[in-house]
């Protein structure tokens, strides 16, 4: 049952009128080959080496000393990176708890967003603390727990547009939303 759930949510309906959107991917591949090997890169980096690339991408941050139960490395990013502000939503002030990687892959990303006049990233959720007992099973965690991951909630641009997710995002829960079988809705 669960298998079958999963394969539901995974596959679209071929009914659902979202399904005749236009096609996103192609079949030839990955339309950024090199993002994968970036991304491999990064995580590989020791303690030491990806504070000393943080340093040099010029993201204002700081080293946090005390223990994040979960966290590999954590920092505080406290300004903009790379011309990007990154805040919770709702959140006046720039100041960030995650892993030193996810720092540095955003400063990897920040100057894509910068060429498409993206001003600011306001998420939903960056860090989120795993439970003790959880912690207690797994003292490495991944994704959230781990600080290295963020969920966008809206993507600000140089000119006052704001693009939120919950409001714009036209795609559809369980059905992929890139690569060749991904589409996109038509117009309502």
């Amino acid at each position: 049952p669960d298998e079958q759930h999963a394969a539901e949510r995974a596959a679209p309906d071929p009914e659902d009128p979202a399904d005749a959107g236009v096609a996103t991917g192609t079949r030839e591949g990955e339309a950024i080959p090199d993002v994968p090997r970036v991304a491999v890169e990064i995580a590989a980096l020791s303690d030491r080496a990806c504070l000393r690339a943080l340093s040099r991408t010029a993201v204002p941050f700081i080293r946090v000393r005390q223990r994040v139960p979960g966290v590999v490395l954590p920092v505080m990013v406290r300004g903009p990176v790379r011309g990007v502000t990154i805040r919770g939503r709702g959140t006046p002030v720039e100041q960030e708890l995650m892993d030193c990687r996810l720092a540095l892959a955003l400063a990897r990303y920040a100057p894509t967003l910068r060429a498409m006049g993206v001003r600011e990233l306001r998420h939903i959720s960056l860090h989120r603390p795993a439970s003790a007992a959880t912690l207690a099973r797994h003292p490495v965690q991944t994704r959230h727990p781990a600080g290295l991951a963020i969920d966008v909630a809206a993507v600000v641009f140089d000119d006052g547009q704001v693009l939120d997710v919950l409001r714009d995002f036209r795609g559809r829960r369980g059905a992929p939303v890139c690569g060749p079988t991904a589409r996109v809705p038509a117009d309502p």
